[in-house]
């Protein structure tokens, strides 16, 4: 039986939108699962959807110890964080509690690539166990997976993007060359030039590496299937909203903004308009410490919760999604949900300007500016557009979905995609 190794990275957003073609790939090939930074895998048996398809889609499980050896992941119920990352965890804890600032420096110096050093990492013996490799190629272009990238230029790689939308930026450069071999297929999501034009930039492949078949986790038979098995009551069956959060980072979603947003929401979704809010984090925040000074202890459970379910489960009975810029909203776009937008731009320095877009003489990212996703940058905004939900909801989800099939390829392509493994 060939083999297949998943690489996940950045992180478990990767094996969400895999997931609906590992499920087909499992009953004929031998999969295993690699991940550089074990600690995504802390508690994972609380996350239902990914602890579900790690256990029923893969056979082994591997990463790097602090000597840099690859060892094998025995329990995935036993893998604990390491304790710069647990540090890491209580500080940025304390840093929400007493002076408003998330900082993770575990998260920081990962990212950062702190006290670095070349890899000693030996992958040329372990890779050559593989037929295939899936994974997210702009991944392979960062320093910390140089090595691996240079052991697999001879193993087949089949690459889709780690988010749910696709790159849409503006002209930029990169290397100069192509560091990483042509043993790729890259799956495309849009119909955009701009997609193709980013991977192109990164990665210096060729026409025949490309192939159009849309984002897999946006087939209508998986979001039924997703939505249904994962789908909660939550409040008693009263009306709530969806609320995608994300990690602050220093640059467009600073702690000051994150504050700002979250009083926003609680004036008028939950003290002026009486719906109830189920939060979705990112795996990158952490901690809720925002949210339950602002939202309050006492009335956790009571018009305000955070749940780990799939956001295809969360959002089934949700009346709209609000998000601060997340690929999610994509997914509530294939799902028929509304969503909006909460991001406020204006006056904002060291923005990337290749990410940056402007329309009506505001400034937003591709989502909002390609009309996927409702948007606000403001309070009063953002209360017009809740009003006009209430009004014109099924509407709204026409023209959303609309735009959608402008600009995204049909994604009920995952059997096209499981047929690139019997070419090879």
């Amino acid at each position: 039986m060939q083999k297949i190794l998943f690489l996940c990275s950045p992180g478990l957003g990767l094996l969400d939108t895999w997931a609906p073609i590992l499920e087909k790939l499992s009953n004929k090939y031998e999969i295993d699962f690699f991940v550089i930074k074990p600690g995504i895998l802390e508690n994972i048996s609380k996350e239902k959807f990914f602890y579900e398809i790690l256990k029923k889609n893969f056979k082994n499980f591997y990463s790097i110890s602090k000597k840099e050896k690859i060892y094998q992941i025995k329990n995935l119920k036993k893998n604990n964080l390491s304790f710069l990352e647990k540090v890491s965890e209580n500080l940025n804890r304390n840093n929400v509690r007493f002076f408003n600032k998330e900082f993770n420096i575990y998260n920081y110096i990962f990212k950062h690539n702190i006290f670095k050093k070349k890899q000693k990492v030996e992958y040329k013996n372990f890779l050559n166990n593989y037929k295939f490799i899936l994974c997210d190629a702009i991944e392979l272009t960062k320093d910390s997976l140089k090595e691996f990238a240079t052991s697999a230029k001879h193993i087949d790689k089949i690459s889709i993007n780690h988010g749910s939308g696709f790159p849409y930026t503006k002209k930029f450069s990169f290397n100069k060359q192509n560091d990483l071999g042509d043993k790729f297929k890259i799956v495309l999501f849009s119909k955009t030039k701009q997609e193709i034009n980013f991977f192109q930039t990164m990665l210096k492949l060729n026409e025949n590496n490309y192939i159009r078949l849309g984002n897999p986790k946006h087939e209508k038979s998986w979001i039924k299937k997703i939505s249904n098995k994962y789908e909660k009551k939550y409040f008693n069956g009263k009306k709530y909203i969806f609320l995608i959060s994300r990690h602050t980072d220093g640059k467009y979603f600073t702690d000051k903004k994150k504050i700002i947003l979250i009083k926003q929401i609680k004036k008028i979704v939950i003290d002026k308009m009486g719906y109830n809010l189920v939060i979705k984090t990112h795996p990158k925040e952490n901690i809720n410490e925002y949210y339950f000074k602002i939202l309050g202890k006492k009335f956790y459970k009571k018009n305000w919760i955070i749940s780990k379910n799939h956001p295809y489960g969360i959002s089934k009975n949700a009346f709209f999604s609000i998000s601060f810029f997340s690929d999610l909203a994509n997914d509530m776009n294939a799902a028929g949900i509304p969503n909006i937008e909460l991001l406020n731009l204006q006056n904002l320095k060291n923005l990337d300007k290749k990410d940056v877009f402007i329309k009506n003489k505001i400034k937003m990212f591709r989502i909002r500016y390609l009309n996927l996703t409702l948007g606000s940058s403001n309070e009063k905004g953002f209360e017009l557009l809740i009003n006009d939900i209430i009004l014109r909801r099924k509407n709204i989800i026409k023209d959303l979905n609309k735009t959608y099939m402008k600009y995204f390829i049909n994604p009920n392509n995952s059997k096209k995609i499981t047929q690139l493994f019997k070419k090879n």
